[in-house]
Order: structure tokens, then sequence, then C-alpha cells
């Protein structure tokens, strides 16, 4: 930058004590940029308090949901095993049951913790291999080459021969040496011819 650019500039005092005087002469803009800023600060400071006022709010409200009093297994009835507690809307799980709505002969589709909050994705209306059912899956009955040990409510992977032919599976109903797991509709005879073949299938424990 040359020196007489640098030169044309008015020093930044010159600048400040111009506006001040601007300012000085006309007391009604002086008075309404005043009146600006306050209510700009004050504007920022309630709208900080009443964020603060809605999350105390939240913490205060409760509603009640269900509780696994014990680590409830796969397919037990879920009226003998959890109890009505008031939780704060905050910390309460977007999905979770509302007790009223519990039908007596629930079951649960999954192992749930001790101190667990019962969702609905937690619940079977009924017991047996269609309480693990999701939507558009079947229940495909098979028996393994080594039993896996698997048991209601486990998720598993679907295998034969080395090839995987369910990444995703539930076992839904064990009876006699028999594994009865539920699949994607769409992979279902699959599944079922592999049942009946030389090579069978294998169950592996998914985590």
């Amino acid at each position: 930058m040359s020196r007489s650019s640098q030169s044309s500039r008015p020093p930044r005092s010159t600048i400040t004590s111009r506006s001040r005087h601007e300012l000085a002469r006309r007391p009604l803009l002086h008075r309404s940029i005043m009146i600006g800023l306050v209510a700009v600060a004050a504007w920022t400071t309630m709208s900080y308090t009443a964020g603060i006022d809605a999350e105390r709010s939240r913490w205060g409200d409760t509603r009640p949901v269900l509780i696994a009093t014990t680590d409830v297994e796969a397919g037990t009835p879920l009226a003998d095993a959890t109890a009505v507690v008031d939780h704060p809307v905050a910390v309460v799980p977007e999905r979770a049951l509302d007790p009223s709505v519990l039908d007596p002969a629930a079951v649960a589709r999954r192992h749930l913790p001790a101190g667990s909050t019962v969702t609905d994705a937690d619940v079977g209306a009924t017991s047996g291999p269609r309480t693990f059912l999701g939507d558009h899956e079947v229940a495909v009955t098979l028996t393994e080459r080594i039993a896996s040990g698997a048991r209601p409510g486990d998720p598993v992977v679907v295998t034969t021969d080395g090839i995987v032919l369910a990444e995703r599976a539930t076992v839904v109903g064990v009876v006699d040496d028999r594994v009865i797991v539920a699949v994607d509709a769409a992979i279902a005879p699959m599944v079922a011819a592999a049942a009946t073949g030389p090579a069978g299938v294998s169950l592996l424990l998914a985590p």
C-alpha cells in the first residue's frame, strides 16, 4: 500500500471522535441505538433462560414406564418380571411402552437386563414362535449339524457348507433337536431347502 493511500485515511481516533460528535448532536439517534442494544441483550438472555427452564421442566415432568425387575429371558411373561416406575421424561426412551396398554399375556421378545426400560419392540403379544417374528419374517424349522445351544430370542447367523444363508436371524423356538428360526421371507425358501440338503445347516451365535 502506498504512502499516499495511507495518508488519505483519517486516523482511527478521528473517526471515533466524529462518531461521538454526531451522536452528541443527535441524542435521539444515540438513544435509539442504546435501546436497540439493550433489547438485543435482553432477548438473548430471555432465550437462554427459557432454554434452561424448558430443560428443567423436562427433568421435573415424569411419566410411568415398565422396568425389568430382574434379568428377563425371551418368552418370559412380562407381568411377572416388571414393575411400573415414574421416570423423568428427559431420560425415557422414545419407544418406551405405556404400562396401561400392556397385555397381561404379553411376553418378552428378547433378553432384557434387570433395570432396563421396556419398549414396544421388546414385547410380544403371545407366547410361541410368533412372538419373535418381525415384519416380513417367517419361521423356518431346521436341524443343526452341531448344536449351537441357541435359545429363543438369540440372534444367529444361518450357514451351510461355509456359505452364509442369512446374516441375521432370530431363534424363535426349540423343540427337541429342532430349532425354529425367523428369517426374511425372501430367503426363507433357500434356508428351508438347505436345512433338508446333504450339507445341512449350522447356526452361529451373533452378538
